[in-house]
């Protein structure tokens, strides 16, 4: 599990990829890593923009235009952006 300076790190780094970014659509591949309602998370995150990415503790928070939601790096301690048409590997959420 990342320390309180990886996942500051891993926010700073995100923010210079994804800020101002429009979430165009979800695909949730790994139910259980949503705690609400996953068809609600759906609708509430997607065709939303990124404006900011806040930390409290080890937990990230991306504020959008008319939402937020709460992300945790788990064990493996960071991100993946990629190409939409890059394949997924087997443990990619």
């Amino acid at each position: 599990m990342p320390e309180l300076p990886e996942v500051e790190t891993v926010r700073r780094t995100l923010i210079n990829f994804v800020l101002k970014k429009k979430i165009v659509s979800v695909d949730v591949l790994y139910p259980n890593i949503i705690e609400d309602d996953i068809d609600e998370f759906i609708e509430n995150v997607s065709n939303q923009v990124i404006n900011d990415i806040d930390r409290i503790g080890k937990f990230l928070i991306f504020k959008l235009d008319n939402t937020a939601f709460v992300s945790h790096l788990r064990m493996e301690g960071k991100y993946h952006y990629v190409d939409q048409y890059i394949p997924l590997n087997k443990h990619d959420h």
